[in-house]
């Protein structure tokens, strides 16, 4: 019975391992997803900010917007090791007012700020436009880029 336990935990710390080297080469190869994103159950409304785009922010409040603003926010992946630039300000701006205070997304083509951070983007250019594309009609050429 001794064998059968020793097997079975070795076979565990096997896997733990090799899961534990996988998520680190997704990490290496893919980028970091933001930690920390509120839970769309905190969030009462959104505002979604691109001065390129529009002079005010787009207030949302419906759950399916709120869920489509979380979204947006959930696929950013930024680059462990590499080096952010702060050169540019951030182009778009998605504030999650919850029920006891507000978070705030930003990001520009190639930087994401997120809690108090600077992090370089691993898919540039995306966050921006995506924001742009389902947030705000681009008036007379407007862009959202920075």
């Amino acid at each position: 019975m001794q064998k059968i336990g020793k097997s079975i935990a070795k076979g565990a710390a096997r896997f733990l391992v090799m899961a534990a080297a996988l998520i680190a080469l997704s990490i290496l190869l893919d980028g970091m997803y933001l930690l920390g994103l509120p839970a769309q159950g905190q969030v009462r409304s959104v505002s979604v900010f691109c001065p390129e785009a529009a002079a005010q922010a787009k207030e949302v409040s419906s759950p399916q917007e709120i869920e489509l603003a979380l979204q947006v926010t959930g696929f950013l992946k930024y680059d462990l090791f590499a080096q952010a630039s702060e050169e540019q300000p951030p182009a778009v701006a998605i504030t999650y007012h919850l029920r006891d205070g507000s978070v705030t997304v930003a990001a520009n083509n190639t930087t994401v700020w997120w809690n108090g951070k600077a992090r370089s983007l691993k898919k540039e250019d995306m966050f921006v436009n995506v924001t742009q594309g389902i947030f705000f009609v681009p008036k007379s050429g407007g862009r959202c880029d920075g």
